[in-house]
């Protein structure tokens, strides 16, 4: 046998060995993805108002645009309360026709995304808030929400940060929120309604 058809031949082995050897480890890392129901996000629901705002009793509550308004808006219908919510706007770095400010709100940023965070929210900085969101994975984001309302005279004892779900990550790195229902070790999830973190 030639040289050339013996290296050709070789790389043609060592590509379909790559090949076989690629496809399993992505169906591992598929079969790790935790998928939450709708049966899931209900009984996290239940869990955050119980933990979050029967327990601490907030005045009023602080969420995040999307998803994170869903699960706070699930958590206050659980807990049978009428409280105000305020919303910080999230928006992904790099998205089309993202806005460079919004009347009414601080622009704050992460490495992930960029955040308009309510300014009305000086009016009720002697009050109990509690910021409930989806999920955090590094805990970047949070950490830079309690920062901001910390600066604006919110005291510590009167801010909860609370998620469905946080990642190992976020422990990690020392920036858990004060509750979560779920504590994944992998950053890799579905909601029910199709968003893939």
């Amino acid at each position: 046998m030639d040289p050339v058809n013996l290296i050709f031949g070789l790389l043609g082995l060592a590509g379909t060995a790559g090949t076989f050897y690629f496809g399993i480890k992505a169906k591992t890392l598929e079969r790790q993805r935790h998928r939450f129901s709708w049966e899931d996000i209900s009984k996290g629901s239940q869990s955050l108002a119980r933990k979050c705002i029967k327990q601490f009793k907030p005045d009023a509550i602080l969420t995040f645009s999307g998803a994170g308004s869903v699960i706070a808006n699930l958590a206050l219908l659980e807990s049978h309360q009428y409280l105000p919510i305020y919303t910080v706007i999230e928006i992904k770095r790099g998205a089309l026709n993202s806005p460079s400010e919004i009347a009414g709100y601080t622009k704050l940023e992460t490495a992930k995304w960029l955040l308009f965070f309510p300014e009305a929210l000086s009016h009720v900085k002697h009050q109990r808030l509690a910021v409930i969101h989806d999920c955090t994975v590094s805990g970047d984001g949070l950490a830079l929400i309690r920062s901001e309302l910390l600066a604006m005279g919110f005291k510590a004892e009167n801010i909860k940060l609370a998620v469905l779900i946080c990642s190992q990550v976020s422990i990690d790195c020392k920036k858990p929120p004060d509750i979560y229902v779920h504590c994944l070790e992998h950053a890799t999830f579905d909601f029910p309604w199709g968003e893939r973190i």
